[in-house]
């Protein structure tokens, strides 16, 4: 049974005759019971919200978390079936269609991997987590005034836009992010069949897509194509990636969060305003530098955005954009090249695709 709280509200002057004047028969309120209550209802959706938009904070997948996943998968030795069946099974490269069957797995592993749905099917449970994942994250939508789904057309890289387009680019690595790990995981339970660079980016495609219908329904937002966009970019890059042999060891995309007042903002305006995205050359995957000094070495370039908070904007600032270009350190070859423990290993997974802030120089060339 709720429980009843009786108040006593002592006003004068001024605010007593705003009352009188809004609590009558022909006023917005019938009495003061009424007048009050409609005061506190809003203050308690207001911290309903608030608990709400703690939780999803808690909650929001940043693309480090994918990145600590791949790394964690990949350097460990989870036997798959294939594997085990056939110990000297080699990875193929490929992509769907005709390879060289001198280089062609064994029958029973290509049999059973060569189609799509065989390997959608190899890594179903992965994909279970990564759509269990984004249904977390995404269902206290269900309590914000939901409505239906609808089309929200959200600009690109206009100063008009919310986000100056750091959003754009966050959508395209978070589906590349996704589409390498299950990519990570179909080589390892494959025995690297052909065509897995495809399978793992229509698989990352999918979940971030699913993820854009939860968007659909919020009342602040909705179906953005250029989100649709930038998530089929970035799981195209990554199969781009992992389909060009050797290409993997040259070019990484990868994101540097640049620490703020309050070290890491996990959402709005200043949580983008930390974003570098950018693709990184890697000078230790061509043979010319694999033995010299310059292996240590990247070349950058990217973009980034900023002066575009609601505080800026109120305050006259100028939204910028910044493409940019540098050097940065190559930090796994520096650090984890060689490295013999399951720890260094995933430090060196995570360092292709997250680099630390101040390991390396950027330049903007536009302001």
């Amino acid at each position: 049974m709720s429980r009843t709280t009786t108040m006593t509200v002592r006003l004068s002057g001024a605010l007593s005759d705003f009352v009188a004047a809004n609590v009558s028969d022909d006023g917005p309120h019938g009495n003061i019971s009424g007048y009050i209550r409609d005061l506190i209802r809003p203050d308690k959706d207001r911290a309903e919200q608030d608990r709400f938009d703690w939780l999803r904070a808690k909650l929001v997948p940043t693309p480090v978390v994918f990145c600590i996943l791949i790394a964690i998968l990949t350097s460990m030795s989870f036997p798959a079936r294939a594997q085990e069946a056939r110990p000297d099974a080699q990875p193929v490269p490929g992509v769907y269609g005709p390879i060289d069957p001198a280089a062609s797995p064994p029958p029973e592993i290509e049999s059973r991997h060569r189609s799509f749905g065989g390997q959608v099917d190899a890594v179903k449970w992965e994909m279970a987590g990564v759509i269990a994942f984004y249904t977390l994250i995404n269902s206290p939508k269900l309590t914000e005034n939901p409505r239906s789904p609808h089309f929200q057309k959200e600009g690109w890289f206009g100063t008009s836009t919310a986000n100056m387009g750091v959003d754009k680019v966050t959508h395209a690595y978070s589906a590349y992010i996704i589409s390498e790990l299950l990519h990570a995981r179909l080589r390892k339970k494959t025995g690297g069949a052909p065509g897995t660079p495809l399978t793992a980016a229509a698989l990352g495609l999918t979940a971030t897509l699913y993820s854009e219908l939860w968007d659909s329904i919020e009342q602040t937002s909705g179906w953005s194509w250029e989100d649709v966009t930038f998530d089929a970019l970035g799981a195209g890059f990554s199969m781009l990636r992992n389909s060009v042999p050797g290409l993997d060891k040259k070019l990484d995309f990868r994101l540097m969060i640049i620490p703020n007042s309050d070290i890491f903002t996990r959402t709005g305006k200043r949580h983008y305003a930390q974003q570098r995205h950018f693709l990184a050359l890697k000078l230790s995957g061509f043979r010319r530098f694999e033995d010299g000094p310059l292996r240590f070495v990247e070349l950058h370039g990217g973009y980034y955005a900023s002066d575009f908070t609601n505080e800026d904007r109120a305050n006259g600032v100028r939204p910028k954009r910044h493409i940019f270009f540098g050097v940065g350190l190559n930090l796994r070859e520096l650090l984890f090249k060689n490295s013999s423990t399951r720890a260094g290993r995933a430090a060196g997974e995570v360092l292709d695709y997250v680099q630390p802030p101040y390991t390396a120089v950027h330049v903007p060339v536009t302001d």
